[in-house]
């Protein structure tokens, strides 16, 4: 019996498109603010897309349409789009995009847009704003939040959200826990020392890569002044061969 539940869905989400999967941050160990300047290729997001579908029971309350005063019931598709980008800075742009319940007289479209600052490795700070467009609903709310990492995997978090209309006037506050599962690495974790020290280790490995460069130039520099130097000798000696040569023949 799923009366009493608000929504209830079965989807599949896909990985698009992801640009952070294979790029390597260039870092300039000479200058701080030039390592957190938002950079062109920040712009690009990762993309993902969701398609699943909602199962509605009729006698459900959530869902009447104050227009004919009748609950909706029954099977209807869902698709959602998300976008994140990653800033050098420490911040997360994230978007979500919903179309719910496509193809009923309580179609719904929704967005999401979350923008997160990490303050250190454990405490972040999130503003989000959430806009609701349907038959039933039709609203948009503010959130205030944080969020803060227990251990590696527990965390706790909590938000204020709020509305600027009366139709009906909205004000709570939401606290929250949460576990991770699953197998994980370590090293698959990027923190800032971890990320510092790996494009540190790059940059350092490219200046290497560019002494060595250097000293191969310099040293076919070298080689090839030196041939020329043994051709300009080699020369010399058969010249003064053939003076001598020809010395003795007028003798």
């Amino acid at each position: 019996n799923f009366t009493g539940l608000e929504n209830f869905s079965i989807g599949a989400k896909y990985l698009v498109y992801d640009p952070y999967k294979k790029r390597r941050r260039s870092v300039d160990i000479y200058s701080f603010h030039s390592n957190r300047q938002i950079k062109l290729k920040d712009l690009i997001p990762a993309v993902g897309v969701y398609a699943g579908v909602n199962y509605d029971n009729k006698e459900n309350p959530f869902l009447l349409n104050p227009k004919t005063n009748e609950t909706f019931g029954g099977i209807s598709p869902k698709v959602a789009l998300y976008t994140q980008n990653n800033f050098e800075s420490g911040y997360v742009f994230i978007t979500n995009f919903q179309y719910n319940r496509i193809g009923s007289d309580i179609a719904e479209f929704q967005y999401i847009l979350t923008l997160t600052k990490a303050l250190n490795e454990r405490f972040m700070v999130l503003i989000e704003t959430q806009g609701f467009k349907s038959e039933i609903y039709d609203d948009t709310l503010y959130r205030f939040g944080s969020a803060y990492l227990l251990s590696d995997n527990l965390q706790i978090d909590g938000s204020l959200a709020f509305n600027v209309t009366n139709t009906p006037s909205v004000f709570n506050l939401n606290f929250g826990i949460s576990y991770r599962f699953g197998e994980h690495k370590e090293d698959d974790i990027q923190t800032k020392d971890n990320i510092d020290k790996e494009y540190l280790e790059n940059e350092l490995d490219k200046e290497e890569e560019k002494k060595l460069k250097k000293q191969k130039k310099e040293k076919q520099k070298e080689l090839k002044k030196q041939k020329r130097e043994e051709d300009y000798l080699s020369n010399e000696v058969r010249r003064q061969s053939r003076r001598s040569e020809t010395n003795f023949e007028i003798k």
